[in-house]
């Protein structure tokens, strides 16, 4: 094989040898190899070491590991150190180690010295973004982001969104036969939201309405504490069981999700409390021992070992200065919250401090002790401000609100409420048992007590008049669907009769408002005819008159004609007899004539008038007749309106009770109704919760059953990684046999050429 063609050959091999691995690294990429934008994978081994060898190595090394770390190895460097974990792969921000070397956090390192160079800096925080990788096989496994406890503002100011919890279950995670103590309960800042302490679970009420929201596991055991953050976004719980283990754990109240869990101790929490920056976790409990963690690592920060006693109180201040404890045999102490060094000891109480309380402003300490006094303490130099005796046997609980007053509780089993100079403003109606817890709502303006028995009860601010219980032991879903049932039917049994009663009365109302309606018509038809026949007898008592009055004129002139004609024939009779006398007396004839022509013409009118008057009598006559008709008519009329008239008040007489009971009834089918449609709407709610509960718990298995296949299919990327990592290896090792071969074969064919004398 020539020497021109051999060396084709090689750099063939050796591009396909280089396209090979390129597959494979950019398989490894793909699968989460991680590299920095050029391509160069940022490894531990290769760069990172070397920075911190030259760097901390002197105080951080095998030799001296200064707070427990070392960062030249490093399985060592991601164990961490006395402060917990150092780095958090994939979160610079989340990374301890890192926010030293910044400066952002104390102790900064290196200690008492400028920080390293920036670029040095950058290739770290690089590092870290990209996984932490060891080596070039590494595989970066960066952790789900933690959820951001960072806290923006003054937690003493409304936050711009108030957190409320989601749709969550409602179905106990644990019923009890009977109720048990009150052990822990607390409001949010700003919402109306209670907390309730109950065996494994935490309970989360409306302080408005007094219905249970939603329910929160803590199979960890029973809650001592319950605290919101003072911005309201967390909720925290410390408890445990009672000489076996104590944890405290937080909840995001917007999504019901677990974020943190601190504390693994071997007896219970009693009291715990997370600073108003969200950066701490300070709990206390029957070890004496108060240990605080940070939440950024989860890892403990420092511990307090200064009381003598059963540690049974921790309180940060507002602000997150300061943190107090107190304990069983009565000391109470202030220290400084970031470092632990005590600031102050506060030096009355005789007995157990079962709780203390902050001023919103910190300045200002309140304690509340079994030797039944409440103290408040200023914070300057640890002056008792006041004392005052506020419950006798003890006090078991006290709190401030926004305002400076303060709630208690005690073994007097009456929750109070007190001006700063230790007045009662307002208490309580007495429980059945000894006080044991207290809160307040300020969105609501109630007041929260309870006791030993397990009684919760709610009081309003303003006379302390009681409004209602919480219950710690709920139904189960199926336990309230089944009284909601029960409720149905009876309010069913309850609405169909007075529901059919109505529909008769009501029949009834309509029937007489029917009658009185037609029968008010034809009264208003009746009276229309009687003012037709009272017009028609007006009419008629008109004409008669005017007949009246024309007969009597005629009846008048007919009696002096009758009169008249008389005197008229005798005087005719003699006019006749004179001028018989004198037959030729012209002037006699003509006189008799004249007398004999008006006699005639008396006669007539006589006759006619006579006639005329006969004829009027006779339609005067029909006239009255007419109208006697007309007027016994109008009387019938009178009398069937008048009966009418009668009818219709019997009838509204009748109609006045029917629609009074219709109105009551139909007030009590509307309650009725109201009592049937809020049955129902329960019967529906906790089928709905039931189904949502169901279907929460079947999202939950499958997210569970999805998981393992993601881990197992991530265990066997990890093996073909492995195994890609080897072959690469291998490829590796080949190609430098390779090149080492054709450096050799070069080298003879160069000897060869010398031998030869061949001049290239």
């Amino acid at each position: 094989m020539s020497r021109l063609i051999f060396k084709t050959f090689c750099n063939i091999s050796r591009i396909a040898a280089i396209a090979v691995m390129g597959v494979a690294l950019g398989l490894s990429a793909y699968n989460g190899i991680a590299q920095d934008a050029a391509g160069e994978k940022i490894t531990f081994d290769d760069h990172i070491k070397p920075i911190f060898r030259q760097r901390c190595a002197a105080c951080h090394g095998p030799d001296k590991k200064s707070g427990g770390l070392d960062v030249t190895n490093f399985t060592a460097l991601m164990m961490g150190g006395s402060s917990g974990d150092s780095i958090d792969p994939g979160s610079p921000d989340d990374s301890y180690l890192f926010s030293l070397i910044t400066h952002e956090e104390e102790p900064s390192m290196p200690p008492g010295g400028s920080k390293i160079p920036d670029a040095e800096i950058e290739l770290i925080e690089k590092w870290i973004e990209l996984g932490a990788l060891e080596n070039q096989t590494s595989k970066a496994k960066i952790k789900k982001k933690k959820f951001d406890l960072a806290i923006s503002g003054d937690a003493a100011t409304r936050p711009e969104v108030v957190a409320l919890p989601p749709h969550l279950p409602l179905e106990p995670v644990y019923q009890t036969p009977r109720g048990g103590c009150v052990t822990a309960v607390d409001v949010s800042p700003w919402a109306p939201i209670a907390a309730v302490a109950s065996p494994k679970q935490i309970l989360l009420y409306n302080t408005q309405s007094l219905e249970l929201v939603g329910i929160l596991p803590f199979p960890e055991g029973i809650a001592n504490v319950l605290k919101f953050s003072r911005d309201g976004n967390l909720l925290m719980a410390g408890g445990g069981q009672d000489g076996v283990s104590g944890k405290v754990v937080v909840w995001n109240v917007a999504t019901g999700k677990r974020e943190i869990e601190v504390g693994d101790e071997l007896d219970i929490v009693i009291d715990a409390d997370i600073s108003s920056d969200l950066k701490w976790i300070a709990l206390g409990g029957p070890t004496r021992v108060v240990r605080v963690y940070s939440t950024r690592t989860g890892a403990l920060a420092y511990e307090i070992t200064k009381h003598t006693d059963w540690a049974t109180s921790v309180s940060f201040s507002p602000d997150g200065v300061l943190l107090a404890t107190g304990d069983r045999a009565g000391n109470l102490f202030v220290w400084e919250a970031a470092t632990g060094n005590e600031y102050l000891e506060l030096k009355g109480h005789t007995a157990r401090i079962n709780q203390t309380a902050w001023r919103i402003d910190s300045n200002v300490l309140a304690s509340a002790s079994e030797d039944t006094t409440v103290r408040l303490w200023e914070m300057v130099n640890g002056g008792q401000i006041k004392s005052w005796g506020a419950h006798g046997g003890g006090a078991t609980a006290v709190v401030f609100s926004r305002d400076g007053n303060l709630l208690t509780n005690g073994r007097d089993r009456v929750a109070k409420l007190w001006n700063q100079n230790g007045e009662a403003q307002k208490q309580l109606p007495a429980l059945p048992d000894i006080g044991t817890v207290a809160a307040y709502c300020h969105e609501t303006s109630r007041l929260i007590a309870g006791d030993w028995s397990g009684k919760l009860v709610v009081a309003e601010l303003a006379d302390a008049s009681l409004v209602g219980d919480l219950v710690l032991n709920p139904p189960s879903l199926e336990q309230r669907l089944a009284v909601a049932q029960t409720e149905l039917q009876t309010a069913t049994t309850k609405h169909q009769p007075v529901a059919e009663e109505l529909a008769q009365l009501s029949q009834q109302m309509n029937d007489l408002q029917s009658s009185i309606s037609a029968t008010t018509t034809d009264k208003q038809t009746l009276s229309t005819e009687m003012a037709n026949v009272e017009k028609v007898l007006a009419d008629t008592k008109k004409t008669l008159e005017v007949k009246l009055a024309e007969q009597a004129q005629l009846q008048t002139e007919l009696e002096a004609k009758g009169k008249l004609l008389p005197e008229l024939n005798e005087l005719l009779a003699k006019a006749q007899s004179v001028a018989a006398l004198s037959p030729d007396d012209a002037e006699l004839a003509t006189t008799a004539q004249a007398v004999a022509a008006k006699q005639q013409q008396t006669q007539q009118r006589v006759e006619q008038l006579t006639g005329m008057v006969a004829e009027f009598k006779t339609q005067t006559t029909l006239t009255e007749q007419e109208m006697q008709a007309a007027a016994e008519k109008l009387a019938a009329q009178q009398a069937s309106l008048a009966a009418m008239d009668k009818q219709i008040a019997e009838m509204e007489a009748q109609l006045g009770p029917v629609k009074t009971a219709v109105a009551e009834k139909t007030s009590l089918v509307e309650q009725l109704q109201q009592q049937l449609a809020a049955a129902q709407g329960l019967v529906q709610r906790w089928q709905s919760e039931i189904q949502f509960v169901a279907t929460v718990k079947t999202l939950e298995e499958r997210i569970q059953q999805t998981q393992a296949l993601v881990d197992e299919k991530a265990t066997v990327r990890e093996a073909i990684e492995a195994e890609l990592a080897g072959v690469k290896k291998r490829l590796e090792a080949a190609l430098a046999d390779e090149d080492s071969a054709q450096a050799e074969l070069e080298a003879i064919l160069q000897e060869l050429n010398n031998l030869q004398g061949i001049v290239q």
